[in-house]
């Protein structure tokens, strides 16, 4: 059975009368933060452009 949990982390925004509730979570066990991933993810996007 799957537990529920709280988000780690709860963003509202109001965008032009609309507004917009995003819920996160994060992996308690990851190895890496977000940034980093995001960094490794940009490199590979830049080194398969810079190949073609």
């Amino acid at each position: 059975m799957d537990e529920q949990r709280e988000p780690d982390l709860v963003c509202e925004r109001k965008i032009k009368g609309t507004t917009y509730i995003v819920s996160s979570f994060f992996n308690p066990d990851a190895k890496e933060t977000a940034a980093e991933k995001m960094g490794r993810i940009i490199e590979r996007e830049l080194s398969c452009k810079m190949s073609e």
